[in-house]
């Protein structure tokens, strides 16, 4: 129920403020709403299919004071910057709630800073990054979630071309996780300048590669390069090798691959970049490869740890698409408001079917089972359906 509540709110928020402009306490309601987001997450209770887990890890963790150089650098399933973080708030206290305060501060003040600075619609924003990526970056994949908001901080240097800030960032990024390599590589994309023929040449390459992609998947996998990075690397075998995330390689596979993962997302891109100045030129580089590794996540899903890094940058995307299309005078206004709630719908429909879909393992259970009933550390409910779906159902 509390996660309807706060979509309800924000598509009010969206409507008052957004659509009808309305600046009356507009930033302290925004400031509310993060408050809310932030609470959420740092007072859970075995909320998420992960978070069990680093709850068993930190009640057998060291104290910072109690840790050698080899408990920091010499676990190779987790980074350095981790062990640190962990041991800082060992020090602390040993519950591990103090952890999750620090976890969700950090991730939703840094997402909150970067909409507010990068978004034209805030609320729009605020909905799409809570339908879509809250509960990933919140409550699940939360080591790749502090890299994904350290490297928030970097942009302003990436629009600015200060790599040494750029990349001094990056190596901080790159002490949470091992996916994180792909911020040393995005600055490549700054070569390549938005323009219909790059839109039209980028389509035509990832149609070829959703062609290819049952070949690319049989290679990955023979090369067998994946074992030598930890547990981000036994992950990458399993997926290449899991029949359950298999590219079927049908005609209809294809198409609605196509669809989902090519054609919306260049309208989007397209329709900005026709609108855009170029100080934005940024929004629409990294969306293509926001794009690109959507497309190689159809039939190899090791690929989405690589997009969630660009996942707020897709939100910028789509709040600023919808705010050009709210002032587009070809329409009618109407049909300008109407058409900002079908966009909304259509971006939040398959994050929203997916929490109604079983759960791999339990059909029986569906996804959203993970999230709700909503538990506080207040009153430590246990959800046993929930803990049933984990494999490690050890209450700590």
């Amino acid at each position: 129920m509390i996660y309807i509540c706060i979509v309800v709110s924000l598509i009010f928020c969206i409507v008052k403020y957004d659509i009808y402009s309305s600046s009356q306490y507009k930033n302290t309601v925004f400031k509310v709403v993060f408050f809310v987001l932030w609470f959420l997450a740092a007072f859970r209770y075995r909320i998420g299919n992960d978070t069990a887990d680093y709850m068993y890890e930190y009640t057998h963790s060291l104290a910072i004071s109690d840790c050698s150089w080899e408990d920091i650098l010499g676990n190779i399933n987790r980074r350095p910057g981790w062990n640190i973080l962990i041991g800082v708030c060992k020090q602390i206290g040993s519950d591990y709630v103090i952890f999750q305060l620090f976890h969700s501060t950090f991730i939703n003040y840094s997402i909150y800073h970067f909409i507010k600075r990068y978004s034209k619609m805030i609320y729009v924003s605020a909905f799409i990054y809570f339908v879509l990526f809250y509960a990933n970056l919140c409550f699940d994949a939360m080591r790749e979630a502090l890299a994904v908001a350290v490297f928030l901080w970097s942009i302003n240097s990436f629009t600015k071309n200060k790599w040494v800030k750029y990349y001094f960032i990056a190596c901080i990024a790159s002490l949470f996780h091992i996916s994180s390599i792909i911020i040393f590589i995005l600055p490549l994309v700054k070569i390549l300048k938005p323009t219909k023929t790059l839109l039209i040449c980028s389509f035509v390459i990832f149609c070829v590669l959703l062609s290819l992609y049952p070949f690319i998947n049989e290679y990955l996998l023979y090369l067998q390069i994946w074992g030598n990075v930890g547990d981000f690397g036994s992950k990458a075998t399993n997926y290449l090798s899991n029949e359950n995330y298999q590219f079927s390689g049908t005609i209809l596979s294809i198409i609605k691959a196509l669809i989902s993962g090519v054609l919306v997302s260049l309208f989007f891109v397209y329709y900005y970049c026709m609108r855009r100045n170029d100080s934005y030129d940024w929004i629409i580089q990294i969306n293509l490869v926001y794009i690109l590794l959507n497309i190689l996540n159809v039939g190899a899903p090791l690929f989405y740890r690589f997009q969630s890094y660009l996942c707020i940058i897709y939100v910028i995307l789509i709040s600023n698409c919808c705010y050009y299309l709210l002032y587009e005078k070809k329409l009618c206004l109407l049909t300008r408001q109407f058409s900002i709630f079908v966009v909304l719908i259509c971006i939040s429909y398959y994050p929203i079917k997916r929490y109604f879909m079983p759960f791999p393992p339990k059909p029986e259970i569906l996804n959203y089972r993970l999230y709700s009933p909503y538990s506080t550390v207040f009153f430590k409910d246990v959800d046993m359906v929930r803990e049933s779906m984990r494999d490690h159902p050890e209450i700590k």
